[in-house]
């Protein structure tokens, strides 16, 4: 689901990162991944989805890391 705006699905917090554009990106034990917009106090969250090949792979987001590029990899405990 996307848009949440009350807060993060887990309170497991184990990996946090800043974006060069200010975007907060915030991986939890299992409750997926989210980011939180700075001034807007909105949080939007990305899950694991049976059959979304889009969608994560698993909630247990173990590390965050961005290339310097600016692209955003995320480690799953899943693989």
């Amino acid at each position: 689901e996307g848009g949440r705006r009350d807060g993060l699905a887990s309170e497991r917090v184990h990996s946090l990162l800043q974006g060069r554009d200010g975007i907060v990106w915030i991986g939890t034990w299992l409750g997926g991944a989210h980011l939180y917009l700075p001034g807007s106090e909105a949080f939007r969250e990305f899950r694991s989805l049976s059959g979304d090949p889009r969608a994560l792979p698993g909630n247990a987001v173990r590390c965050l890391i961005a290339d310097r590029d600016g692209t955003l990899w995320l480690g799953v405990q899943e693989g």
